[in-house]
């Protein structure tokens, strides 16, 4: 089984039943992977932004039974501490799962986004959010503007939504 498949047989096997959580990860994922590839990344990038993206929204079981909430700032804080240890048994290198554990605690935090991965896992994610959440085409026009910045995720989100 390649990393790619052992990280989502962790993810599914830590969440469970809970189906909306692992789809979502897995559109996420298929989405990210589709704009690192469009935008020409190497495959060493893609790989942490693949692991990163499954692996995103891994804290919020953890923010809701500690906190009572899976507001964002409990997901970012929580999620790098569980991929942690997904992680650990997978070969991986050090700098690639400490990459990770960085995108993920920073999965919304919408500014200052200084790299590529990190900008593509932010678009990813809310590609899939558009669709999941319903956002008026106002909303979408809002995040194109203000957080889209890769040709991949500009065509996207104009050929999905707009």
């Amino acid at each position: 089984m390649d990393l790619i498949e052992q990280v989502k047989s962790k993810l599914i096997e830590y969440d469970k039943k809970d189906i909306a959580r692992i789809g979502h990860a897995m559109r996420v994922h298929s989405f990210a992977r589709f704009i690192a590839e469009a935008e020409g990344l190497d495959a060493e990038t893609c790989q942490v932004i693949e692991i990163a993206a499954l692996l995103h929204d891994i804290g919020i079981h953890a923010a809701i039974e500690k906190y009572g909430s899976k507001d964002w700032k409990y997901q970012e804080q929580e999620g790098p501490v569980i991929a942690r240890e997904l992680l650990s048994n997978i070969d991986i290198s050090e700098k690639a799962k400490e990459r990770v554990c960085y995108l993920i605690s920073k999965h919304h935090t919408y500014n200052n986004i200084e790299s590529l991965d990190y900008q593509i896992l932010i678009e990813a994610d809310n590609i899939v959010k558009i669709g999941d959440e319903g956002y008026t085409e106002k909303i979408v026009k809002d995040l194109l503007e203000r957080l889209i910045r890769t040709e991949t995720g500009t065509m996207l989100i104009n050929q999905f939504y707009l």
